[in-house]
């Protein structure tokens, strides 16, 4: 199995744990939740700590996102006061969700490639985004940013990489994801206002 693969079906079994799907847009908070990962902001943490973000950092300056681990439990940092705002804070946590999950040791280049792959599969899940393909007949990144709440940059990232592959694959888990996230696709298709988080 492909690296790229894997991140796809890791995804995907976080979502079909979720216990209801509310619509399109999951929650990587409530996803991580039960699993040891908590989420705070830079600002949060370093206040509770007692630390500045100077002596959080070394002085270097703060990614976007980042984990520490605290004995059995993940704590993810990021950046809330950061350019991008809610949608690109809930991508930096799906990519940090991904590091966790994936197991990941180091942050490396392919690790990066890895959680990000990961993060626009849980945000915006394969099966999913081609059942709104299908049903609209459009490929649209910027609506793509809308059912989702990502960045626009997310959605075209991830537009270019679904159509590259120009299809997905429907086993048996994918179309389970289909099925619960149905009312989700019927509603957004329905109501053409912006998903709000």
């Amino acid at each position: 199995m492909s690296w790229q693969e894997r991140c796809e079906r890791a995804a995907t079994a976080l979502l079909l744990e979720q216990r209801a799907v509310t619509g399109l847009a999951s929650d990587p908070k409530a996803l991580g939740a039960g699993r040891g990962i908590l989420f705070d902001s830079y600002a949060g943490y370093c206040a509770r700590a007692g630390i500045t973000k100077y002596q959080l950092t070394g002085g270097s300056r703060l990614p976007d996102g980042c984990t520490l681990q605290l004995g059995d439990l993940c704590l993810v940092l990021t950046d809330d006061a950061g350019a991008g705002g809610a949608r690109r804070r809930r991508f930096t946590q799906a990519h940090e969700l991904g590091h966790i999950l994936l197991g990941h040791a180091g942050d490396g280049p392919q690790q990066e490639r890895e959680a990000d792959r990961f993060a626009s599969a849980l945000l915006m899940p394969a099966p999913v985004v081609f059942e709104l393909w299908r049903r609209t007949g459009r490929r649209s990144a910027a609506e793509l940013a809308d059912w989702f709440f990502v960045t626009i940059s997310a959605a075209e990232t991830r537009t270019g990489m679904l159509l590259a592959r120009g299809s997905c694959r429907w086993g048996k888990d994918e179309q389970e994801l289909v099925r619960r996230y149905a009312p989700a696709i019927a509603a957004a298709l329905a109501d053409r206002h912006p998903v709000t988080v």
